[in-house]
């Protein structure tokens, strides 16, 4: 099994399936003075080449290192966007007042960080107190340092 060490411990290629690449590395502990989780925050790797590339590398360590202050701003992303749309990600009527709670108290938890190539990643939170975080959670993307986009998982089939 292939691996490298960086910055943060070591990622090891974990699967290969038709020239896709799914690479697992450390837990990291968050670096955010307002947010605690659960566990530990899982990072892996998608990409399309099966050697990863020094930039993307270098990319992941820069991310990692403020990993407290992505946290935040994918949180805060998370509850602008549903707070502006709340019809749109399916929030029930009896959700809304988490909509109104400050970030440190805002009801998701246990996020993955998911790097793909070209500078994208997202933030998965894996459980929440909204029907729409049920099964497989909700996910803020990023391109490069900036939210993009949030992502309904609950629609989302499981792959085995």
């Amino acid at each position: 099994m292939e691996s490298i060490k960086f910055k943060y411990g070591i990622l090891k290629l974990s699967e290969e399936v038709d020239n896709e690449y799914f690479w697992t590395g450390p837990n990291i502990k968050s670096t955010s003075k307002r947010l605690e989780f659960q566990e530990d925050i899982p990072v892996c790797v998608f990409t399309t080449e099966k050697q990863l590339a020094p930039a993307l590398l270098q990319f992941i360590e820069k991310i990692l290192s403020n990993v407290g202050l992505f946290l935040e701003k994918a949180m805060l992303y998370l509850k602008s966007t549903l707070q502006e749309n709340p019809t749109k990600y399916n929030i029930k009527d009896d959700e809304l007042p988490e909509l109104e709670l400050d970030i440190d108290k805002f009801p998701v938890d246990l996020p993955t960080i998911n790097f793909y190539e070209n500078n994208e990643w997202m933030i998965r939170f894996a459980t929440g107190r909204f029907h729409i975080c049920d099964p497989y959670g909700i996910a803020v993307f990023f391109k490069e340092s900036t939210p993009i986009s949030i992502e309904d998982l609950s629609e989302n089939e499981m792959i085995d």
